[in-house]
């Protein structure tokens, strides 16, 4: 049975890859592949596109049975459909980003530990093979990839210019910039590496002071988007159901359930940038803290409202 699976399965794959490469140009599935590649998931890029669309349909099966028996919301329908494409797309930048700030923190005591090896009269090649085989993290894998493709032929310059674009790291772009520069003209790299490490880590420090300061007011922001704002329009959204039984109807009462949602999204989102802006002055992270601010805004929202009314049996 279970040979019998796998087999089907494989068939689906390789069709399912002649279609993807079909209609999805080469250069966004290399871009696609080499991403995975950098997380460390070594799995094809159409594999986990053709995984992600058996998901999705069958929940679009089971959501449209459900719309059929039990008359669910036509719009819960495409949202859930759409949800394993979007949980994967949110994975993959989380761990990307998740990525950059490892690169990031590994940075100042890997370019520290360079320039005592440079100082012990090491060229930087031998340097960086030698810290490689003793190190470990993203920004290791990526200075291991970089030797490797010397190995294989290309240029330092060439293959260190390939690691910046690689990381996307401003700190990275620079660091490799300085070495690549100060290589070609021959100066004092190692006193060099020192002094950047040194301004790196003193920058890392201020940052983490910074969002000490700041944590509480971000609490604050938190709170009142996940929980005080949606409680309180879950809270009038009952109000409305009481005085529609009671008699007392007035055309503005229908408008309100829509207002509420309109109101709790706008708000959480604008939470989210403002989150984003003073933790992590990164427009990427406000993003990704919206995804994760509205789901649990409305999810307060909708389930304060069913708490009230079991309490209050309406």
């Amino acid at each position: 049975m279970y040979n019998n699976l796998i087999e089907y399965l494989n068939i689906i794959t390789t069709k399912s890859e002649i279609i993807i490469n079909k209609h999805i140009p080469e250069e966004y599935l290399d871009k696609m592949q080499d991403n995975l590649i950098q997380l460390g998931y070594y799995i094809k890029i159409t594999d986990l596109i053709t995984y992600t669309t058996i998901m999705a349909l069958i929940l679009l099966f089971i959501t449209t049975i459900l719309f059929i028996t039990i008359n669910v919301n036509p719009l819960s329908v495409p949202i859930i459909t759409l949800a394993p494409y979007v949980v994967v797309i949110l994975y993959i930048v989380y761990k990307m980003q998740k990525r950059e700030d490892n690169i990031n923190e590994e940075l100042p005591e890997y370019i520290l530990q360079l320039s005592a090896l440079l100082n012990v009269g090491l060229a930087i090649e031998s340097a960086l093979n030698e810290l490689s085989k003793t190190q470990d993290g993203y920004l290791n894998n990526e200075i291991k990839r970089s030797l490797i493709e010397m190995s294989l032929g290309k240029s330092f310059d060439e293959s260190f210019t390939d690691l910046i674009n690689r990381c996307q790291s401003n700190n990275v772009k620079q660091v490799f910039q300085i070495i690549i520069n100060t290589k070609q003209t021959g100066g004092n790299l190692s006193e060099i590496l020192e002094e950047i490490a040194m301004d790196l880590k003193d920058m890392q420090m201020l940052q983490k002071e910074s969002r000490a300061n700041i944590i509480m007011s971000i609490m604050f922001l938190l709170i009142a988007a996940i929980i005080a704002t949606p409680f309180a329009f879950g809270t009038i959204n009952i109000y409305t159901i009481f005085l529609s039984n009671v008699g007392r109807t007035n055309s503005l009462i229908d408008y309100i359930p829509m207002a509420s949602l309109g109101y709790i999204i706008i708000h959480s989102i604008m939470v989210s940038f403002l989150i984003g802006d003073l933790l992590y002055s990164n427009s990427k992270k406000s993003v990704l803290l919206m995804f994760i601010v509205i789901p649990s805004s409305l999810g307060v929202y909708y389930i304060s409202q069913i708490v009230i009314r079991t309490i209050l049996a309406i």
